[in-house]
């Protein structure tokens, strides 16, 4: 095996990086397929477990499957992890709103 067939086969064995992960669950989480986006925000924190966005869109799944309580603790791992992020800040409004 050449030098080439070996780093192909090592790239072909390789996980996913998250990056790629994350662009899968966005696509899979737009198509409405929670599920598959859920897993894949899954692998996304076994390799980045500080992955603000991944963080932040467990947590809109959860709310739109009524789990708020899950929600908002996804969510608010995820401003833990970016205090700055306005967007995770106004769905943690909105999962309290409903849960009440």
């Amino acid at each position: 095996m050449t030098r080439n067939e070996a780093a192909l086969a090592a790239t072909e064995n390789a996980e996913p990086s998250p990056a790629a992960l994350m662009r899968s669950a966005l696509e899979f989480h737009l198509a409405e397929r929670y599920e598959m986006a859920r897993d894949l925000y899954v692998k996304v924190l076994e390799q980045d477990p500080a992955n603000a966005v991944a963080l932040h869109h467990l947590g809109l799944i959860e709310h739109l499957g009524g789990r708020h309580a899950q929600a908002a603790e996804w969510i608010g791992k995820a401003i833990a992890c970016k205090p700055d992020y306005a967007r995770a800040y106004a769905n943690l409004t909105a999962v309290f709103r409903a849960a009440r």
